[in-house]
């Protein structure tokens, strides 16, 4: 899916042989783009990948997916382990996140099945749970939310299926190398994330989630303000 490249993208993928679709007017990113490639193609195959346009995958990562929801008839998805593609020069972000990566998968593992997130790097879907969810509700991504794979997630678990994750799965992404570009991916996905799991009451597919977000945002809160009581009890001439 071609979406809104400015430069030779598309005569370069065309030369592998390989169908193009090309995104028209499209203004919702990632969400908007699927959104119209599903509506183009009459998908008749069984499984269907979505992954992000950076991301690498080891050769068998396919094969692997497909092994995986065969043998899971109950599973609507299966994500891969989420690696951390290593640059030229490491600095101390990126070791950060690629521990914090790692923390992810080991949740993932944790959770098998009730996966907090089938992640947008890597995740195979059955084409049928994605026609269900378009006969319940007229589209399959949110495209008025940031973070699409998380508000996708959980649309799936409302119609009674597991989502699975599988460490056989190898696929790696680029992570933000500088304070401000991770300070834009995280606030991208906590803005996103909050959009999400507002769409949705508080049940049994959502409490987990909701109590997070909530002792996140307190914590947050209360750290905010000890930050802003330390710094008025520094630079105050007189104090508290």
């Amino acid at each position: 899916v071609i979406d809104n490249c400015t430069d030779d993208t598309k005569e370069v993928i065309e030369g592998y042989k390989v169908e193009v679709f090309e995104t028209v007017n499209n203004r919702n990113k990632k969400s908007g783009a699927i959104n119209q490639a599903l509506n183009y193609y009459n998908l008749k195959s069984e499984y269907l990948l979505i992954m992000d346009a950076d991301t690498v995958l080891e050769d068998n990562a396919i094969e692997e997916a497909v092994r995986y929801l065969e043998a899971r008839p109950k599973y609507a998805s299966v994500c891969s382990k989420a690696g951390v593609l290593k640059p030229d020069k490491t600095n101390f972000l990126w070791h950060m996140q690629n521990i914090e990566y790692s923390h992810f998968d080991t949740d993932r593992v944790e959770t098998n099945g009730f996966i907090l997130v089938s992640h947008g790097m890597f995740s195979m879907y059955r084409i049928k749970v994605f026609k269900e969810l378009f006969k319940n509700r007229g589209y399959i991504y949110d495209e008025d939310c940031i973070t699409e794979d998380y508000e996708l997630t959980l649309a799936i678990k409302h119609l009674g299926y597991r989502l699975g994750a599988s460490e056989k799965i190898k696929a790696y992404t680029k992570v933000p190398m500088s304070l401000k570009e991770l300070w834009i991916q995280r606030t991208r996905w906590m803005s996103g994330g909050l959009y999400a799991i507002s769409k949705y009451k508080f049940n049994k597919y959502t409490y987990k989630d909701k109590c997070s977000h909530y002792l996140f945002g307190i914590i947050w809160t209360i750290q905010i303000y000890l930050l802003v009581i330390t710094i008025i009890y520094r630079y105050s001439p007189v104090g508290l």
